[in-house]
């Protein structure tokens, strides 16, 4: 991003090959660590024919995107980011994650709780709201934390069904102990 200021990793960089770190958001010690907070902008020094110095950092964002919009400098978008794009589907097959969620923290399940079990389904049709299939199966989803005895809900999204046959090669090439002691 070039904002040693402002972005940790660009601050380690400009450290290390001792480049200028210039603050443009007060509220943090750049001598220490980038500061990604709120603040003020500082040091904007009129750029783009603009005045933000001692403007909110968020209004002038909006205040610098309403001005590349009309100079045809560039235009107002949202980007969509896919988290865990390698592993993770939004799809009925596959394994399920050995998840649930009690109050909204995640729960690994136990082994004796072990496998999870895709439902049969009438329909391996899309959500339609960008979830798996299977959030759509409130009988499967909705379950009863076996530690704490409170409504909980599981993870809905699915590994590749390449993750479970990974292991096939592993087991095909070693002893029965060997596995165990492996996975222990």
């Amino acid at each position: 991003m070039a904002v040693p200021a402002h972005d940790q990793r660009d601050f380690e960089f400009a450290t290390e090959f001792d480049l200028p770190i210039i603050e443009v958001v007060t509220g943090g010690d750049i001598s220490k660590s980038a500061y990604d907070g709120p603040g003020k902008i500082v040091n904007w020094n009129n750029a783009l024919s603009l005045d933000l110095d001692g403007m909110d950092a968020a209004e002038a964002k909006m205040k610098l995107k309403e001005n590349f919009a009309e100079t045809g400098l560039g235009k107002w978008t949202v980007k969509f980011k896919l988290r865990d794009w390698l592993f993770s589907r939004q799809r009925y097959w596959g394994e399920p994650f050995p998840i649930v969620f009690v109050d909204g923290e995640p729960r690994a399940l136990h082994e004796s709780e072990l496998p999870v079990v895709l439902p049969d389904v009438d329909t391996y049709q899309p959500s339609g709201t960008g979830e798996s299939p299977l959030a759509t199966i409130d009988s499967w989803v909705q379950v009863r934390d076996k530690d704490t005895g409170k409504d909980a809900v599981r993870e809905t999204n699915t590994m590749p069904q390449w993750a479970g046959s990974c292991w096939y090669d592993t087991g095909s090439n070693q002893s029965y102990s060997t596995i165990i002691n492996f996975c222990d």
